[in-house]
């Protein structure tokens, strides 16, 4: 039976046929003239984890984690969260090296998107932690790959190849060791675009993470915080925290209950709020490592606030030399009386060996569009033609409206990322509507 779904963003529904994956899962009998896509907890933004009119394949709930202690290594089902495994790992003094702006993702949907998170500038990309994949192929094979050897091919194009390569199963994650469950933090104001970019070019050395709010709104856009923090020692912890050094503090989490027809989120109220958050008192002490990392996981439905037509979220890199573009962008989005709550700037560190991975060496800025923003598909086209002319790429993982012809500008290994999807799957078995949108599938 069909079901509607959407991304994160509730702005693209597609209506599919949802099927739980279960361990003796054969693929022939989920054939479908549309094939089938992966799909963890429905976090990417877009149309990348939908499949209108054939079959969507939900990731297993398992909880399962086996963490070798000597070595901190980690054997992860796909279905578990980000979170569940910082606390498993949090329990034997272990933590990922990276892990993304929210707790509440797949172990699988972090490999499709090679996730980055604000240790990248240190840690580069997820996949440089992923030891190997095990990979249900459209074939109906179960493979085990790995990121050198015979089997490298596939592993780079299924890191950030939005589960078009085939579903993940299961996952070796190499963890690093900490001394504590908290981390040490500090927080500096910068009242324009180029201090809060050197501010955050001497953040990186002396941070593990790193990343920066920055204003658009009004005559105000492009102050912001800079935000950086360590894995804190022993000695920084007071009494309580030294005797439950390792406990993962749970975040307290309340949903919104009642949906907003319209969007909450308008130029009076991101006014308001970027005002109240530019002078909030600054964050400069010992915290949980989990609430640092994860700070909206706290509202489980953050996302409602955009109303029923939902929103965009549009994530782009350049690289360091064009910071002009960011100039260009946010002078673009001031013209058009855009304002955003949720606009995030960081550097980024080496490049992902991901043939279709988002992170290059730069900035990227991830920024919130209600839906309903006059004229939003043609700032998006702007800004996309800004992005390209300046060597740069949008992130699949927030797309929902990118160009094919874009597309193979951003990402100059698109063609071998197609050559390895023929030979696995030459009948198109695994694909999406953005697959299907980008002619990737």
């Amino acid at each position: 039976m069909f079901q509607m779904i959407s991304g994160w963003g509730n702005s693209i529904h597609s209506h599919t046929v949802l099927k739980k994956f279960e361990n003796d899962l054969i693929l022939s009998d989920v054939v479908n003239v549309r094939g089938a896509i992966p799909r963890g907890l429905g976090r990417s933004y877009g149309d990348s984890a939908s499949n209108a009119g054939g079959i969507t394949i939900e990731s297993s709930n398992s909880s399962e984690i086996k963490i070798d202690v000597t070595n901190g290594k980690a054997v992860v089902p796909a279905g578990l969260t980000i979170s569940e495994l910082e606390r498993s790992a949090l329990r034997f003094g272990f933590f990922p090296h990276v892990v993304p702006g929210t707790g509440n993702v797949t172990v699988g949907g972090a490999i499709a998107s090679d996730i980055h998170g604000k240790s990248h500038h240190y840690s580069g990309s997820f996949s440089n932690q992923v030891l190997e994949i095990e990979i249900l192929t459209a074939d109906g094979i179960k493979r085990i790959i790995h990121p050198s050897g015979n089997s490298s091919k596939l592993f780079w194009a299924t890191v950030g190849g939005m589960g078009l390569t085939g579903l993940i199963l299961q996952a070796t994650i190499q963890l690093k060791k900490i001394e504590c469950a908290y981390v040490t933090t500090k927080e500096v104001r910068a009242k324009n675009l180029e201090t809060l970019l050197e501010t955050l070019i001497d953040f990186n050395k002396s941070y593990l993470y790193t990343v920066a709010w920055i204003d658009i709104s009004g005559k105000y856009t492009g102050r912001g915080i800079v935000s950086g923090a360590n894995h804190s020692v022993m000695n920084e912890l007071d009494k309580k925290q030294s005797r439950n050094r390792f406990m993962s503090s749970k975040i307290q989490t309340f949903r919104i209950r009642y949906p907003f027809k319209s969007s909450a989120v308008n130029r009076f109220t991101v006014h308001l709020f970027n005002f109240l958050w530019f002078f909030k008192p600054l964050n400069n002490r010992v915290q949980s490592i989990q609430r640092y990392m994860h700070p909206l996981d706290g509202i489980q439905n953050w996302n409602v606030l955009y109303g029923a037509g939902g929103f965009i979220q549009y994530q782009f890199v350049v690289p360091f030399q064009e910071e002009k573009v960011l100039k260009i962008v946010i002078e673009k989005l001031k013209d058009s009386k855009c304002s955003s709550p949720l606009s995030v700037l960081k550097s980024f560190g080496s490049e992902s060996k991901g043939l279709i991975s988002f992170p290059m060496p730069g900035w990227t800025l991830a920024i919130d569009f209600p839906v309903g923003v006059p004229g939003l598909s043609m700032i998006l086209r702007e800004l996309d033609e800004l992005v390209v002319a300046a060597g740069g790429r949008v992130y699949l993982t927030k797309d929902s409206c990118l160009n094919p012809k874009h597309m193979k500008a951003m990402y100059p290994q698109l063609a071998e990322w197609k050559n390895v999807k023929r030979n696995i799957d030459p009948n198109n078995f695994w694909q999406s509507d953005q697959g299907r949108r980008l002619k990737l599938c």
